[in-house]
């Protein structure tokens, strides 16, 4: 699997390449490959490798895919398998053919396995990188992460399950702690009614120019990715809030506890409850399962743009017609 040119694979995705490879299954050449594939077999046919001379090489253009690459000489090798002995293998932009005495092609195809490892790990790509932040258990930040999450678990991981349970138990194993900074944002900003206007954003970059003009926030010290920066201040601020005078400045581990109530909280946008919270079941929410303005004056049909100007001062809104008297509100600034 491909975007933009950087491969991936999850766990049956990798499952399924492995097994291909292992039954001969390849995947058709392009175009451009069978012209070198008819190339590059009939220079070798007309300079067969014998005793006398016993290695021949041709040029040819390689694919900048490792896997179109692999399927090449794979293919070649089984065009040439009547001649016995002879080895195919692709260095650089030369493919050479040699012919082998017995013992040494039988080395040279038991450790053709290592040609097939290399091009699955080409294949894996991004996935590698997946790999190694769940092997260092390291806490995951992100704002707005539902997406992050659910992109991260179905691409790198596992298909998407059909139960909410498998879903989150699956992720706690591989990410243990995972801190949503706009779901920090909305469950901290109650510790600090002065800044409500700093708390109050929509966006990640709302929230990082809310965060760079507020002095108390801007004397922290932190300069990582926007996520992170916040992650870092807000933590920041929660852990010094009740130390009138700091004499040191707090550990990594202090900063967590800080903000240890919202760990494995995945915010949502507009949903009927705050965040989704990996760790429990059960999530009590006083928003109500929809929001509906009705006009009492059945004569006039509601105007969908007078009422998101109306609403809109409260914060972001969607504005949706349920019919002629009705309309469907959503926003994320619900309050009872």
């Amino acid at each position: 699997v491909f975007v933009k040119g950087i491969p991936f694979l999850n766990e049956p995705q990798e499952e399924q390449l492995r097994r291909d490879i292992a039954n001969g299954l390849y995947a058709e050449l392009t175009t451009q490959m069978k012209d070198e594939f008819t190339y590059v077999t009939s220079k070798i046919e007309a300079n067969k490798p014998d005793e006398n001379k016993k290695m021949f090489k041709v040029d040819y253009n390689p694919s900048i895919n490792l896997l179109i690459n692999y399927m090449f000489v794979q293919k070649l090798r089984d065009h040439f398998e009547r001649i016995e002995n002879l080895w195919i293998e692709a260095m650089g932009n030369e493919i050479v053919a040699s012919l082998l005495d017995a013992e040494e092609f039988q080395e040279r195809k038991l450790n053709s396995y290592r040609e097939c490892e290399a091009t699955i790990d080409y294949m894996k790509g991004f996935t590698r990188i997946f790999e190694y932040l769940v092997e260092c258990r390291k806490p995951l930040v992100g704002f707005n992460m539902m997406l992050d999450v659910l992109y991260l678990y179905n691409q790198f991981y596992q298909p998407l399950p059909t139960k909410l349970n498998k879903f989150k138990n699956g992720f706690l194993e591989l990410f243990p702690e995972s801190y949503d900074v706009k779901s920090i944002i909305m469950n901290t900003k109650k510790y600090f009614p002065e800044l409500t206007d700093v708390f109050n954003c929509g966006s990640l970059s709302e929230a990082h120019e809310n965060f760079k003009r507020n002095e108390f926030l801007l004397s922290f010290l932190y300069q990582p990715v926007i996520e992170c920066e916040l992650f870092l201040r807000i933590a920041h601020a929660m852990a010094m809030r009740e130390v009138r005078i700091p004499k040191d400045a707090p550990t990594w581990n202090k900063l967590l506890k800080s903000v240890e109530e919202c760990r494995n909280h995945i915010n949502l946008i507009r949903a009927n409850i705050h965040y989704l919270d990996l760790e429990s079941d059960f999530i009590q929410t006083d928003r109500p399962k929809h929001l509906i303005l009705s006009c009492k004056n059945n004569s006039q049909p509601l105007c969908i743009d007078i009422i998101s100007s109306l609403v809109s001062i409260h914060g972001l809104v969607d504005v949706k017609l349920y019919d002629r008297n009705r309309c469907l509100i959503a926003t994320g600034h619900y309050k009872a």
